[in-house]
């Protein structure tokens, strides 16, 4: 049903990735970052994995204001998941399609992944039903609370 991301998958996990949302509503978590993923796949027709990155005991978080409002999400064009937290530079449209890059900082005492083990294909719209169906936000939760007794 889901996978954990292991520190040497942290790469792959966050390279390419879209993400979808920033959830404050995992009340078990202080942040969630809602994410689909290709995994380090770099295949032109690599399908995607629903991922979660979590973070406990969040500190602090930096962002450029013009993400503030995710247009469609945004894509993780670098990242790095470090004791402490993670640094994500970021690629995001704006208004009128330009594109903008920032840096994403965010700071917390643990810092962990989970990703669903079913992928699917990145056919927007379709695509929002396919992630939720490869993972729902009942099946990432267990999958979080799993890996958080792990730890």
């Amino acid at each position: 049903m889901f996978r954990r991301v292991t520190e040497r998958e942290f790469a792959g996990f966050l390279q390419g990735a879209k993400i979808r949302a920033f959830r404050w509503d995992v009340t078990a978590w202080a942040l969630v970052i809602d994410l689909d993923t290709f995994l380090g796949d770099e295949r032109p027709d690599a399908e995607l994995y629903r991922g979660w990155l979590l973070f406990e005991g969040l500190r602090s978080i930096e962002f450029p204001q013009g993400i503030a409002v995710l247009p469609n999400g945004f894509v993780v064009t670098d990242g790095a998941v470090h004791a402490g937290g993670a640094t994500l530079a970021v690629v995001f449209t704006v208004d009128g399609g330009s594109m903008t890059t920032g840096a994403l900082c965010v700071r917390a005492d643990q810092t962990y992944a989970v990703c669903s083990a079913k992928t699917f294909k990145d056919d927007y719209p379709s695509s929002l039903e396919a992630r939720v169906a490869a993972a729902s936000d009942a099946m990432m939760l267990e999958a979080a609370f799993k890996i958080r007794r792990e730890h």
